[in-house]
């Protein structure tokens, strides 16, 4: 099968959602926005969807023109009724695409938080692999509403939606469970990500050391929840 993966930075990759994708015999074909990728004319035979973090905002198509052809793509592929995975703007995405509002949140979510999930989520086929509560890495400031007709999945202290789902295939994550602690180095490492960390209140010692406190429990988490998304593909 085949699935197509939109990045908007080099950095924020699918990680352990696309190794699970190469396990399964996926053959994945990569946009990075970033670098100057588009959408590939012929999508109708890919299967999947994935659509990545980054940087920018939603609602700056200004100065990231991709952005709105992006959103009337995803909004298209996610009504066809196919497989599709949002992660962090990649949700805020599938927010924007479904009619909801991504707007500013009060703070921001850097390093390790919990989050709930709902009574809904307890019998969901992907959702069903998590525990009440779960600690999970975050990097956002952003925040949507859940758009009419999809189902929450998820909140957290800070933020009251934190995922939601659409149809039966159709999947968004404020969080990024799909990361490893080489990648949240890599993260905490970047200069504009340095920049960030230095303007709030945010300790990077504690959210690197908490790599080994609380990265292997979401590892497994990961595994469950995106081993089981791709069974529905």
């Amino acid at each position: 099968m085949k699935a197509l993966v939109f990045q908007h930075v080099g950095h924020e990759a699918p990680g352990r959602l696309g190794e699970l994708m190469r396990e399964n015999g996926f053959d994945i074909q990569s946009v990075n926005f970033g670098a100057g990728d588009g959408i590939p004319e012929k999508t109708d035979d890919f299967a999947a969807l994935v659509v990545m973090g980054g940087p920018m905002n939603v609602y700056e198509s200004g100065k990231y023109p991709y952005l709105e052809s992006e959103t009337r793509f995803l909004s298209d592929f996610i009504k066809s009724g196919r497989a599709v995975m949002g992660i962090c703007l990649g949700a805020q995405l599938m927010a924007v695409a479904l009619g909801a509002r991504v707007y500013a949140g009060d703070e921001k979510e850097i390093g390790w938080y919990d989050i709930t999930v709902t009574d809904e989520a307890a019998d969901d086929a992907v959702f069903g692999a998590f525990s009440r509560t779960e600690k999970v890495f975050q990097w956002h400031g952003d925040t949507f509403d859940v758009p009419a007709g999809a189902e929450r999945l998820a909140f957290s202290d800070y933020f009251p939606n934190q995922a939601f789902k659409y149809g039966e295939k159709a999947y968004a994550l404020q969080f990024h469970i799909e990361t490893n602690g080489q990648m949240v180095r890599d993260w905490l490492g970047k200069e504009e990500n340095r920049r960030e960390l230095e303007s709030g209140v945010f300790d990077t010692e504690k959210i690197e050391s908490d790599i080994g406190v609380y990265g292997g429990d979401m590892g497994k988490l990961a595994d469950s929840v995106f081993s089981s998304f791709l069974k529905l593909v």
